[in-house]
């Protein structure tokens, strides 16, 4: 069985975690007072409203953040192709104020030094010391991009958009996501379609 209590394919459906679940983890690093609590907070947030990979999170300088229009340029992503991300009013602010101070070629999140950026098992550490402190298990960065995407299809996005956003080469890959969706379809089925025999 999956998640939402429909039966699974051959082929495992993506784990997700649901919004409450992201925004406890979220709430736990704002209230953290560490020295990286502050970027630790905006991986998270960067995480969950773009939907970009790990080793694109990493990798991210502050030229390829356009604050303007709101966009993240993802340079050599996935195939080495360049794609466009989108962000929120909220976060392209909260990325303005963090990295003021930063040149065009440093790091958006650094590891140990403003020269190198964060490493893989850094990140997945930063997000299970959340999860931890939140209760909640099994959590790690491509987790985080499933729920994206998952979302963002349960807010009304296209396939096509959130394709387009993740860095899909094909529909066929983002078409699993439309699986994960089916209890939205339950529910507009049972509010919506009442059959009423008029002859009883």
């Amino acid at each position: 069985m999956s998640r939402n209590g429909m039966f699974s394919s051959s082929k495992k459906l993506p784990d997700y975690h649901s919004p409450e679940e992201i925004y406890k983890m979220i709430d736990e690093a704002k209230k953290d007072k560490s020295k990286k609590a502050k970027r630790n907070r905006l991986i998270l947030e960067t995480l969950w409203k773009t939907g970009i990979r790990n080793s694109e999170l990493r990798e991210m300088k502050k030229r390829d953040i356009d604050f303007n229009d709101r966009i993240m340029i993802v340079r050599d992503g996935k195939g080495g192709k360049d794609r466009v991300v989108r962000m929120d009013e909220q976060l392209s602010s909260l990325l303005g104020f963090y990295t003021d101070n930063k040149s065009d070629n440093d790091f958006i999140f650094p590891g140990r030094n403003d020269l190198e950026p964060l490493s893989s098992r850094q990140l997945e550490r930063i997000i299970n010391k959340y999860a931890d402190k939140a209760g909640i298990n099994n959590s790690f960065p491509h987790k985080w991009r499933h729920s994206f995407a998952v979302y963002g299809l349960k807010q009304g996005m296209t396939l096509r958009s959130i394709q387009k956003l993740l860095g899909h080469s094909s529909l066929t890959v983002t078409q699993k996501y439309l699986q994960l969706t089916d209890d939205d379809i339950k529910r507009d089925y049972d509010q919506n379609m009442e059959f009423k025999n008029p002859y009883g």
